[in-house]
């Protein structure tokens, strides 16, 4: 495997990695109704454990680094959960697809291949 690269797999001619999924399978020893399980999925940046990135309105976790909210663009305020991991103009910082969609690459607008995209970042309901 190439070592890390800034936009790997994503711009090409940059360096390339294979794929790779994860499937989590969760067993219940009882029924349980999918609309009581709460998930609040996230990334870190850089592998620095502390710099989380959810989808706008989630929570951090016990281990984020506070010392990010409010800084640069971050309009993040844990003292009130409607404003986290959202940016300027209310835009989030991350966005959850269902499914994969193709993008048209990296460093190219949403606007066209997903014209959806762009009118939700700019709504108020993220």
């Amino acid at each position: 495997m190439p070592p890390a690269a800034p936009m790997q797999n994503t711009i090409t001619g940059n360096p390339h990695c294979t794929e790779d999924t994860s499937t989590v399978f969760i067993s219940f020893t009882e029924p349980v109704s999918s609309s009581s399980i709460e998930t609040n999925p996230y990334i870190w940046v850089n592998n620095e454990r502390g710099r989380e990135i959810h989808k706008a309105g989630f929570a951090a976790t016990d281990l984020a680094d506070q010392s990010y909210f409010g800084t640069g663009s971050d309009n993040s305020d844990p003292n009130d959960v409607t404003t986290m991991y959202k940016g300027n103009g209310n835009r989030p910082w991350a966005i959850e697809m269902s499914t994969l969609r193709p993008t048209g690459g990296k460093r190219r607008s949403l606007q066209n291949p997903l014209h959806q995209v762009l009118r939700l970042a700019k709504s108020t309901r993220c």
